[in-house]
């Protein structure tokens, strides 16, 4: 037996970061009982993953882009998800490997298969799907809304 994995998914400003947040706030999960986490990030090296994703100044090529998010998921995965699963306490992350097959994948730069691309990401998260994945489907003007509403500038991620 081992804990539960669900993951939030959504466009960017859907509130799947707000939700969360409200559902620890609330009492709803017991940090005791949950592990929260989020991609690309989680551990030290997918941090810095993220920011170097993140930084404007940065153009990755399209497959390099991938393997980047692979590796971060990889390094969460293996540190945090499945020690937490194993000791029997659940994780919720902000989103998870469908994120990179839904960006990465639906821009046909990688020159890879869809069937191939599930492959490759289903090898670096070691089969670790998430048990449930909450959708937060948003209108595109209420995205367009919050967009407007954040005050930090938006990153090379954000911008794409």
């Amino acid at each position: 037996m081992r804990g539960c994995y669900v993951a939030a998914e959504g466009l960017d400003y859907s509130g799947k970061t707000t939700q969360i947040r409200k559902l620890v706030d609330r009492g709803y999960l017991d940090m005791r009982d949950w592990m929260i986490t989020r991609e690309p990030g989680g551990t030290k090296f997918a941090e810095g993953i993220r920011n170097l994703l993140r930084d404007s100044d940065y153009d990755p090529e399209p497959m390099a882009e991938f393997f980047a998010f692979n590796a971060a998921r990889a390094d969460k995965i293996i540190k945090e998800v499945v020690p937490s699963l194993k000791r029997r306490k659940s994780v919720f992350s902000n989103r998870c490997a469908v994120a990179t097959y839904a960006y990465q994948g639906s821009s046909n730069k990688l020159g890879m298969s869809s069937d191939e691309m599930w492959e490759m990401c289903t090898r670096v998260i070691g089969g670790y799907w998430p048990d449930v994945i909450v959708y937060y489907d948003v209108s595109l003007e209420t995205i367009e809304v919050r967009k407007g509403m954040r005050s930090e500038q938006m990153d090379r991620i954000d911008q794409k």
